[in-house]
């Protein structure tokens, strides 16, 4: 959605409003350009979310304008017969 800081982006569309994100907290998600960040908590109450990236955005206007692509990915495994039904990430 926008860009906070070199650190710091706003994320939507990944999740619906009434879905619980702390359950995602602290995972991981990655750009198209390959960095790596991890989802902090909600932001607002309309399914956005905040994601931090420690190592920085290599530059934040190239991930808002989109010159590449603007996605974030989230990769997990979740299996079928765990009863905890925790998502695992490798």
């Amino acid at each position: 959605d926008r860009v906070n800081d070199k650190h710091t982006v706003i994320g939507k569309g990944m999740f619906k409003k009434e879905t619980d994100i702390t359950m995602f907290t602290n995972m991981k998600v990655k750009t198209a350009s390959g960095c790596v960040g991890t989802i902090q908590g909600g932001f607002g109450k309309s399914g956005k979310f905040k994601v931090h990236f420690p190592d920085g955005l290599p530059d934040a206007s190239e991930v808002l304008v989109g010159l590449g692509s603007n996605k974030l990915t989230m990769a997990f495994k979740r299996y079928i017969f765990d009863k905890n039904k925790k998502m695992i990430q490798a």
